[in-house]
């Protein structure tokens, strides 16, 4: 109870700093309120939180991390240089429900940068992410930030982006199954961060 006045007061105070002048798209928005989130929950654990930086780009071939083509991927995260990368050209920077699951996986993955979360392989990160974001949206729709049935939509774009057989060139499943992708998301959104190993 005590964590949620102090994420509260923390997200009060973050709505009552003066505004830039640049008109701010949803998924600023959702940035601003998964930092704060984050923010709160890493000082109630006694770690140390940096934010990272929220990129929109939508020109075919900008680069993620130098490799990454943002015309094939939706969203990324690039661990060098702590910025998270949204392709506008997949999703409208106001598109809240497509946007939340997105932004809220990839910075799973910044938490994952910033400690050990005990995920290591390519599969244990992404369904991490995938908790995390579960964690996140369940504490949105708790708080009255995002409707039931928003929540509900992120776990079903969560769960269409699991690894088909027919797609990708990799032997290797990267980012789990359709299924292995909804349990992970619900596991966050039942059981918070605990469920997710942090």
């Amino acid at each position: 109870m005590a964590r949620r006045f102090v994420l509260a007061l923390a997200i009060v105070l973050a709505l009552l700093a003066p505004t830039v002048t640049k008109a701010q798209t949803a998924a600023d928005a959702i940035a601003a309120d998964v930092d704060a989130w984050w923010s709160v929950e890493f000082a109630a654990r006694g770690l140390a939180y940096t934010s990272p930086r929220l990129d929109l780009v939508s020109e075919p071939e900008t680069e993620i991390c130098d490799f990454i083509d943002v015309f094939y991927t939706p969203a990324g995260y690039c661990s060098p240089n702590q910025t998270i990368f949204v392709s506008t050209g997949f999703v409208s920077p106001d598109n809240v429900a497509a946007l939340l699951p997105l932004i809220s996986h990839e910075w799973g993955h910044h938490i994952q940068n910033l400690t050990d979360t005990g995920a290591y392989t390519p599969l244990e990160q992404e369904l991490q992410a995938d908790c995390f974001a579960g964690a996140f949206i369940a504490f949105a729709a708790e708080s009255d930030w995002i409707s039931p049935v928003v929540a509900a939509m992120a776990l079903q774009l969560t769960q269409s982006a699991g690894d088909v057989w027919w797609e990708g060139t990799f032997d290797e499943s990267i980012h789990g199954t359709k299924a292995d992708r909804a349990i992970a998301f619900m596991a966050g959104q039942t059981g918070g961060l605990e469920a997710c190993g942090l």
